[in-house]
């Protein structure tokens, strides 16, 4: 399965891919991809290496918890 995102907020643009792919004994993977464009132009670019870390570590903070949601079967309502 997959699904494809575009982003067309006025700070967040790009596009986005998720990917559920079959692995053998009934398991699966999730891949997530993101093609962005960096607000504030120079600057944004300038900027992205300090503020990348924070913004890895939201990201794998929300896959854990996808994930443990995911696996539990207990999807918000």
């Amino acid at each position: 399965y997959r699904v494809d995102v575009l982003h067309i907020g006025s700070i967040v643009k790009g596009t986005g891919t998720m990917e559920v792919l079959a692995l053998p004994e009934g398991r699966s993977r999730f891949v997530w991809s993101e093609d962005l464009e960096l607000p504030l132009g120079v600057l944004g670019r300038i900027g992205w290496p300090l503020v990348k870390p924070a913004f890895v570590a939201g990201v794998k903070r929300s896959l854990r918890k996808f994930g443990r949601l995911v696996e539990t079967g207990t999807l918000p309502r």
